[in-house]
């Protein structure tokens, strides 16, 4: 019995090895998916809360007639609905100042004078 190898007794081990090695590569893609399911989702709701925010600034603008106003707005909105950001209102504030406080012609506070000029007040 122990003059004669087979070929059956060569190959004795690699059933494990193959084994161990395909679920190696399966754990790995299944972490990859996963990874980018939640790049995916956290990119959606990050458009998601600046979209939102972009309306409420928008609806701010059409309530009260001020640019300033509805930027402030708009950058609040944003940071109480996306958690990875923190804004002040002061820093909101800011980040607005360039916009006038009330505008009887929008589109002359950029310089430009368009046929579609938005005119407020």
């Amino acid at each position: 019995m122990t003059g004669r190898r087979t070929a059956q007794d060569n190959e004795r081990g690699s059933v494990v090895i193959f084994v161990s090695i395909t679920l190696i590569v399966l754990l790995g893609i299944a972490a990859l998916v996963i990874d980018l399911a939640i790049i995916r989702q956290s990119r959606a709701a990050g458009k998601s809360a600046t979209d939102f925010a972009a309306t409420a600034g928008a609806a701010t603008l059409a309530d009260e007639k001020n640019p300033r106003a509805a930027c402030i707005d708009a950058f609040l909105y944003f940071a109480d609905n996306e958690p990875s950001v923190s804004i002040s209102e002061a820093d909101a504030a800011a980040a607005c100042a360039a916009f006038p406080d009330g505008v009887t012609d929008c589109g002359n506070a950029s310089g430009r004078n368009d046929a579609n000029v938005v005119r407020t007040g």
